[in-house]
């Protein structure tokens, strides 16, 4: 699509290519630029000649949303534009740009490190949510890392679901049009099904697992958190909860998840105490007088 030294102009700036890429996917292709201060950023880019009115929508929905909230662990745009080469056209918008995906460090993150990932995107959901937002395609791929500060967000609202206050244009989705990767798809997004929160919390449990057991769900016979570390355990019933079947059976809200995790949490670290209280002193510890 774009090469090196291409050069993207807005109404405001102008940002040179400096990879030829460094993301694709089916909602476009991301470049690392920079702008004329010398900032480092990243440029979603699609092109326009040929892209279904849906789609077309859908980035002008994306950029809307992302321009008008501002979090710490939703992506942000900082700007946006058009670019014509030769015979075709091109839409674009401006990102910061981060050091990998969660896809890319999850084999070798830590159980601490997957919490805490977790929990990030628990906050970035939140406040999606807030909005009346649905992600639709919470997947590895679409949480972005900052090295230094193990900080996370999560990026491409490409299919989201917008209330009507959002919507920069109104989007017929077809019932044959598949939305969510095959993945981390909730079962009733199978069918492009009407949508609900939990569908986001369902694909947050899968990833929880894999994080840190290496396996996406599947069915009941999955590995387990406790197979890979007694003292998360209290884990399993979480994403026991967060991938159930049955939308309803699931968490309702983030918020409600986020309580349970506490909950579950402190009974776990009081159960370590009360246990390691209990085992056998070591022989000289208590004399007889």
């Amino acid at each position: 699509m774009l090469k090196k030294n291409d050069i993207l102009n807005t109404s405001f700036d102008t940002y040179k290519v400096l990879d030829s890429s460094i993301g694709n996917g089916g909602n476009g292709t991301v470049y690392k630029v920079q702008n004329t201060d010398g900032g480092i950023f990243a440029a979603k880019v699609v092109c326009k000649t040929g892209l279904s009115t849906e789609k077309l929508k859908r980035f002008r929905n994306e950029i809307g949303f992302c321009q008008k909230y501002s979090n710490p662990y939703v992506i942000s745009i900082v700007d946006n534009g058009f670019l014509k080469i030769g015979d075709k056209e091109y839409l674009f918008y401006i990102m910061p740009c981060f050091d990998f995906s969660l896809r890319k460090i999850m084999p070798i993150v830590s159980i601490d490190e997957s919490v805490n990932y977790f929990l990030q995107i628990c906050e970035g959901l939140k406040f999606a949510h807030s909005k009346s937002c649905i992600h639709r395609d919470i997947k590895p791929e679409n949480i972005l890392i900052d090295a230094k500060s193990s900080k996370c967000v999560i990026a491409d609202f490409g299919i989201a679901h917008f209330c009507d206050d959002d919507k920069k244009t109104t989007i017929e989705t077809k019932s044959t049009n598949r939305l969510a990767n095959f993945t981390y798809h909730a079962p009733e997004q199978i069918n492009s099904q009407s949508s609900t929160l939990t569908v986001d919390i369902f694909a947050l449990g899968l990833i929880l697992n894999e994080m840190i057991t290496g396996s996406v769900p599947a069915g009941d016979s999955y590995k387990k958190i406790a197979d890979v570390n007694a003292d998360y355990s209290f884990l399993d019933k979480i994403v026991s909860k967060m991938i159930s079947q049955n939308p309803s059976e699931r968490y309702q809200s983030v918020e409600e998840l986020l309580l349970d995790y506490s909950a579950r949490k402190r009974q776990a670290e009081q159960e370590k105490k009360i246990k390691s209280l209990r085992e056998p002193l070591l022989q000289g510890d208590i004399h007889d007088s």
